[in-house]
This record gives C-alpha cells, structure tokens and sequence, in this order.
C-alpha cells in the first residue's frame, strides 16, 4: 500500500499530461535550473525504463491488470499536475 493516496483532478491522462507541458514551460520561463535539458532527458527517459519493468513485470504475473494500470497512470498523472500547480501556491491552474 502506497502511504498517501493520488489526487484525482477528474482529469484523463491527456490533460494531465498537457497541464504538465504547461506547467514545465512555464518553469522555463521562469528560469528554473531543474527544467535544463540535460536533466529532464535523463529523468525522463530513466523513469519510463522504470515504469516500463514494473508494470510488465505486474500484468505478466497476474497481479494487476492492464486496465488497472492504465487508471493508475490516469491517476498518477493528475497527481503529478496536482504537485507542479502547488509549486507555484496554487495561484496558477495549467488545465
């Protein structure tokens, strides 16, 4: 059990995601050291090999399904958006 429980913002995964190119590019042009390239690439890609070996790993062993795991990372993302809109103070929604 994960310890605290993802905000759903009642958003799909395509929104989430969008808020969050937002909200990155507005941390760019706030001049944020953690949005260089180099960095997020890095980040980026590590985390997919990561998600990529734990959710085959899940489904191939019949502990979860693929839909299942499709509403976590629905979940996951509006939590990520949720996170990125409460650096700023929750002033700015990137929705």
């Amino acid at each position: 059990m994960i310890p605290f429980k993802l905000r759903d913002l009642g958003l799909t995964y395509e929104q989430a995601a969008h808020g969050v190119q937002t909200a990155i590019a507005y941390g760019i042009e706030q001049g944020s050291k953690a949005t260089e390239p180099k960095h997020m690439r890095v980040g980026i890609d590590m985390s997919k090999a990561d998600m990529l070996g734990l959710a085959v790993l899940l489904i191939d062993k019949g502990i979860i399904t693929s839909d299942e795991y499709l509403e976590a990372m629905r979940l996951s993302a509006n939590e990520e958006l949720a996170m990125r809109e409460e650096e700023h103070g929750g002033k700015i929604e990137f929705r």
